[in-house]
């Protein structure tokens, strides 16, 4: 079984957390780094098998898979700020739009299982539509396990990169 971290505990990360917990998706651990005390305390509630972080992102971000569910500003500087925290055989999920996989590419090389997603709401109620779309050197098999799970939560179309911000 794999781990998951969250870097952010806003929105999204709640719609994905539901989905997984609809479709019986189970984790070894859920990390959740949220600076927000009420946000983090609200997704506890709601999801008491998560761990929540609010001042060290280390256990979310050596997840599994990392996902990074930030606004596009804070983006490049949080993953400077946790870089040396993430494996190298992790599969690091971007849902912040704008910031294309060659740009976390200078800050993360060392990482090759690299991806962007554009989840929708109804991904809440596992009938989402959630494209996604791999840096070309994603390991094949870390790929068809993230489609297999994900597709327990929805549709999930491979795209190219360039078509992710007409989701």
């Amino acid at each position: 079984m794999k781990t998951a971290g969250f870097i952010g505990g806003g929105r999204i990360t709640r719609i994905l957390l539901n989905g997984f917990k609809n479709a019986n998706v189970s984790f070894t651990r859920i990390s959740v780094h949220e600076t927000s005390e009420p946000v983090a305390n609200a997704l506890k509630v709601d999801f008491p098998q998560i761990e929540t972080s609010g001042t060290d992102a280390t256990e979310a971000a050596s997840s599994d898979w990392v996902f990074i569910a930030l606004h596009p500003p804070v983006v490049m500087e949080t993953l400077q700020a946790i870089r040396d925290s993430i494996r190298k055989d992790a599969l690091l999920i971007s849902l912040a739009p704008k910031i294309t996989i060659g740009k976390i590419k200078s800050v993360l090389a060392d990482v090759p299982n690299l991806a962007r997603m554009n989840p929708n709401a109804g991904t809440y109620v596992n009938k989402g539509y959630n494209p996604v779309c791999f840096a070309p050197d994603t390991d094949k098999n870390v790929i068809r396990e993230f489609l297999d799970t994900f597709e327990k939560l929805g549709k999930v179309p491979v795209i190219p990169e360039n078509h992710i911000e007409a989701y």
